[in-house]
């Protein structure tokens, strides 16, 4: 090979190592998933729409706005899809919950990254502003996204379109003021005044639910169309194609139902039960596919005359309450419970290693003074599969919607409403005594300490479960989380680790490259126990 390419492709892969220290550029789990797109034949109408509105419209944002379960994800990763086959997709951000440590701050460096690797001149104006500037982590939402977007943007002449993607902007924090953190409110502030100046060849796409800061920043804006989910023209026979998809399914799947299963009655009464909600349609097909003739029956004997949020309330609540008696609430708690305030989802196998429940121990007493009896966590998720993102196999376990979370945390009644801080301190607590019985002195058995980390032979998952990982990096995000209540096993724990594995610690975090991390929930951590 030739000087020149040699020296070409050092300096791009030195380019790629600087925008990649970008804040948010290495959270691939924001980037848009067809197979989140809307059943094919739907929406149809909704997106044509759009691509119009892209084509022609005059404003820079479209506002996609609509209640939770109207199918705003849906609409807006088929729209990717479309986009990208169009090459007019120039960044995809999704704000979800389920994505660990995800702040406003990691929203315009992930759009820089996403925009820099498609566009050459883009590129060179954001690697000139990380020279000028350094880093951007610590810098305002207003200076990056003028320095990482507006600033580029404006030195380029575009022949066609470029349109940037921002899904579930109601779910990036919310609006109340913390000390040193950027929330919703200051995020919002910053898009509506910035994004108003954007150059005509950009447009920008939001979906959020009308509520606080968007409802007051976003209304009444000249450069903001605002598109409602509800007055969608389409979205009736939508719903009656996707259960027509759905009921086609599941009559494969069960011979024994006739062809014309379920009728046209019960159909046009379920299309009516929901309403438009797409995912109470999701759920109630999910929850039929069991049991078809059963399930049907007793979906269509709840009373659903109701507005759409307690609409979906009814039907999570029934899926409940039929599954799980009384005596299995604790156990219940102490798996629904921790993947409601996991920080990265688990799957099924890291959940059980974090927890401590396997066939030779499942019987336990918790910090609370709560019995648990169970062996596994898949008995108890498998009876929620509805309202379960997958199939609890080899995936990370999710669940289905923010509504269900929404659900489980504010308007579930007892016994099935989870007290996040209770669960935050059951989760410290099996953090750290998974770590001290895990926890030990080269942990990944290196024969030559004089290596570097990146010249071991096998992947650092091969000797650090993620379930290892997951404890040292977030046992103290659960702790502060958590209600405080230092009683004497508590106590034992949090000293065992600090005698014995506090070193430990540290070169997991090293091994995960997590060292800076470290030092800053060391620091908290010290501060903390003085505290208490």
């Amino acid at each position: 090979m030739a000087f020149s390419g040699i020296c070409l492709i050092y300096k791009n892969s030195v380019e790629n190592d600087q925008l990649s220290n970008l804040p948010g550029a290495r959270l691939s789990e924001v980037k848009w998933d067809a197979s989140f797109g809307c059943l094919s034949g739907t929406r149809t109408g909704l997106l044509d729409e759009i691509l119009d509105w892209i084509r022609t419209g005059s404003e820079s944002i479209l506002w996609l706005s609509g209640a939770l379960g109207t199918g705003k994800s849906a609409v807006t990763n088929s729209l990717a899809e479309k986009l990208d086959h169009m090459k007019l997709l120039g960044a995809f951000f999704r704000f979800s919950r389920s994505i660990q440590g995800i702040t406003p701050k990691h929203l315009f460096g992930s759009i820089a990254f996403q925009m820099a690797l498609v566009n050459r001149s883009y590129e060179e104006a954001v690697l000139a502003a990380l020279t000028q500037y350094r880093s951007f982590d610590s810098q305002s939402l207003d200076f990056q996204a003028e320095h990482l977007i507006l600033q580029p943007l404006a030195k380029l002449e575009f022949g066609c379109k470029i349109v940037i993607i921002i899904e579930a902007l109601d779910e990036s924090g919310t609006d109340e003021a913390i000390a040193g953190l950027a929330n919703r409110s200051a995020l919002v502030k910053c898009i509506v005044t910035k994004f108003g100046k954007l150059p005509s060849f950009v447009k920008i796409i939001i979906t959020a639910r009308n509520e606080g800061s968007i409802q007051n920043s976003f209304v009444n804006k000249s450069f903001i169309i605002e598109k409602r989910m509800d007055q969608v023209m389409d979205a009736g026979s939508d719903i009656i194609t996707y259960f027509g998809y759905q009921f086609k399914q599941i009559r494969n799947d069960h011979p024994t139902l006739s062809e014309d299963w379920p009728g046209k009655k019960k159909e046009t009464q379920l299309v009516d039960a929901a309403d438009n909600l797409f995912v109470w349609a999701v759920v109630a097909c999910s929850l039929i596919q069991d049991d078809p003739y059963a399930q049907l029956d007793m979906l269509l004997k709840l009373d659903f005359r109701l507005q759409d949020g307690a609409r979906l309330e009814k039907l999570y609540a029934h899926i409940l309450e039929t599954n799980y008696i009384t005596r299995d609430i604790q156990n219940w708690h102490y798996v629904v419970g921790t993947i409601v305030v996991l920080q990265k989802p688990l799957t099924v196998q890291s959940i059980d290693s974090l927890l401590g429940l396997s066939i030779t121990d499942y019987s336990k007493t918790l910090i609370t003074g709560h019995s648990i009896t169970l062996s596994s966590s898949k008995l108890i998720l498998k009876k929620m599969l509805p309202l379960m993102k997958n199939q609890l196999d080899a995936d990370p376990v999710q669940l289905l919607h923010k509504s269900v979370y929404d659900f489980l945390m504010h308007e579930a009644k007892v016994p099935f409403r989870i007290d996040i801080r209770t669960q935050n301190l059951v989760l410290a607590m099996q953090c750290l005594q998974h770590m001290n019985q895990n926890l030990k002195c080269n942990i990944c058995d290196m024969k030559d300490t004089a290596l570097l980390n990146s010249e071991i032979s096998e992947p650092v998952e091969y000797y650090i479960p993620e379930s290892v990982q997951y404890a040292c990096c977030f046992f103290f995000n659960h702790l502060e989380s958590g209600s405080v209540r230092m009683n004497q096993e508590f106590c034992k724990t949090i000293n065992t680790f600090i005698q014995e594995h506090i070193l430990h610690w540290i070169e997991v975090m090293s091994w995960l490259e997590k060292i800076g991390h470290a030092a800053k929930v060391l620091n908290s951590f010290l501060e903390y126990l003085v505290c208490y």
